[in-house]
């Protein structure tokens, strides 16, 4: 999954955000198509690294107080207000416009899974109903977990770009990159791991993910390393579907990595709650690892004690 670089400290993470926390030149940015618009990448990684750990309800709260909404706020309203459960048709529920609009579908052995669209993207609450957003004088849109950018001027073309496939036939697109030279280029080395439980009668899951890796950044150029867990809560439909649900989670997760290039390179995550009404959360930290960059550098876990809790327990140990 593309990252971008956010210059936070782990204490701002633990923050709540008000409105006076947002840089108040996005408030006077606000454009045509309910668009926002950074001056510049400083900007751009404090909001979205702050709006990304507000609770639901500030979220909403901070959206209305500049008069924009989301394609994030827009997609969760309409996917938790869908009534999953008696879905019977799933043929022509595919078919239907706004179900592509804003689901994504994916299956593994347990079944077909329908989830928020971008679900795992930090973007979806600062970019607008088209997945649009500004960064000083280029344009940069929400595609499948990664961004795709271009000048100002081409921002109805890129409103026309709907994968990656079509982006790169054009020569105006790059993927993940801006003429700027603030470039992220993910290492070839990352790890991984994940668990996926039913509860006793099968009609609901939890899925546990986590994930360390290095990443390369220019402008300067650095090293970073990054770890981040996934909770999702899922229920089963009367046809066997799976789709995202709330549910009160409790979860303790204790990670510690360390790197087979670089003894002294490590980096620990903790996070715990109890009764978290949550349909997926994340969380990420990174570090600065070298002043320039390196392929040498190889992420793995040495301590994973990770548990999550609903209506089932996941759980990831070594």
């Amino acid at each position: 999954m593309r990252k971008f670089l956010f210059y936070t400290s782990i204490l701002s993470l633990l923050i709540a955000c008000n409105k006076e926390e947002i840089p108040s030149t996005i408030e006077n940015n606000l454009k045509s198509e309910n668009l926002i618009t950074f001056k510049d990448y400083s900007e751009y990684f404090s909001t979205v690294e702050r709006v990304s750990n507000m609770d639901e309800q500030g979220r909403i709260a901070w959206e209305e107080s500049l008069g924009f909404k989301s394609f994030g706020t827009i997609c969760d309203e309409y996917y938790y207000s869908f009534d999953f459960e008696n879905l019977s048709n799933f043929s022509d529920f595919k078919k239907e416009e706004s179900v592509n609009q804003y689901f994504s579908f994916r299956e593994d052995l347990s079944g077909i899974h329908i989830e928020p669209k971008e679900m795992k993207s930090k973007e979806r609450y600062i970019a607008n109903k088209d997945k649009l957003f500004i960064i000083g004088d280029e344009a940069f849109k929400l595609c499948d977990s990664d961004l795709i950018s271009t000048k100002i001027e081409n921002i109805e073309k890129l409103k026309m770009i709907n994968n990656k496939t079509d982006a790169l036939l054009s020569g105006i697109f790059s993927i993940n990159s801006t003429s700027w030279g603030e470039k992220n280029f993910k290492s070839t080395f990352a790890e991984k791991d994940e668990k996926s439980v039913q509860s006793s009668n099968g009609d609901y899951k939890i899925k546990l993910e986590i994930e360390t890796e290095n990443y390369w950044a220019f402008s300067p150029t650095r090293t970073l390393r990054e770890v981040e867990f996934w909770i999702t809560n899922y229920k089963r439909n009367i046809i066997g579907v799976f789709y995202v649900k709330k549910a009160a989670t409790t979860y303790d997760i204790y990670i510690d990595t360390y790197d087979t290039e670089a003894p002294d390179v490590y980096l620990h995550l903790e996070a715990s709650a109890k009764n978290h009404d949550i349909g997926s959360y994340n969380k990420t930290e990174k570090v600065f690892v070298c002043d320039g960059w390196t392929n040498k550098y190889n992420p793995k876990f040495s301590t994973v004690t990770a548990t999550a809790s609903s209506y089932a327990t996941a759980s990831l140990s070594r």
